[in-house]
């Protein structure tokens, strides 16, 4: 058990809540990205709240929770989202969304990575990428786009996206854990977006865990234990 302090600090030119143990060099790190209309502080609270960084690691971890520079429709977001497919029903489309900003989004994560990198001294091997949505599906572009695959992959209420660039990125990323949950009923991001995304990296030889729960587009106990599973596992082998 780590006990962890608790800062803001500016990170590849990101604001960032960074999470650190106590009394130990931490043996990876966690680089958590936000969904629409949200902050780090928000997923940090979620993580925190469900006891993660008090009781439930075994070994010395880091987590780092970058917010977006850019309010894009009065929102904190990656991207301006397209709503569309909740009006008809139908998310065939999000397979070929690449939305404008992504590419930039992508640069400032990456920049944000190799700062903890280089900051904690740690090689990709030992970086886990997540998020929640939104900041699911850039976790999701980062790991693939990344020079030398990262350690895992936290897909929490995710959901396939920019299908032409991510699936030959995909192909050729070579073995990653994953660890996808994601709610039946999620209004949101639809349930078979998810099933997308899942067979695309069960189809690129991911080491795929895929955790499905009811309720709605949010991160379920499930998903917080499934990530200190992913951890476990990463820094076990």
């Amino acid at each position: 058990m780590h006990g962890f302090i608790q800062r803001t600090e500016s990170l590849g030119g990101l604001d960032c809540i960074v999470l650190s143990p106590e009394s130990a060099t931490p043996e990876l790190a966690v680089v958590l990205c936000h969904g629409f209309g949200e902050q780090g502080s928000n997923l940090a609270a979620c993580v925190c709240g469900a006891t993660l960084a008090q009781s439930a690691l075994r070994h010395p971890v880091v987590f780092v929770f970058p917010d977006s520079p850019w309010r894009l429709v009065n929102q904190p977001a990656w991207w301006t989202p397209d709503f569309s497919h909740l009006a008809d029903g139908n998310p065939r489309h999000l397979r070929d969304d690449c939305p404008d900003e992504l590419p930039e989004s992508r640069r400032r994560i990456l920049a944000v990575v190799d700062a903890v990198m280089t900051t904690f001294q740690l090689p990709a091997s030992r970086i886990v990428l997540g998020g929640f949505s939104q900041g699911a599906m850039l976790a999701t572009d980062v790991a693939l786009c990344m020079s030398d695959a990262p350690a895992g992959l936290c897909v929490w209420a995710g959901s396939l996206l920019n299908e032409a660039q991510w699936r030959p990125l995909a192909a050729k990323r070579g073995f990653m854990r994953v660890l996808e949950a994601h709610s039946r009923n999620d209004a949101a991001l639809p349930f078979k977006a998810a099933i997308w995304l899942r067979d695309m990296f069960e189809e690129s030889g991911f080491d795929v865990r895929f955790v499905e729960y009811s309720g709605g587009h949010t991160i379920p106990a499930e998903g917080i234990t499934g990530l200190v599973s992913l951890i476990d596992d990463t820094l076990g082998a």
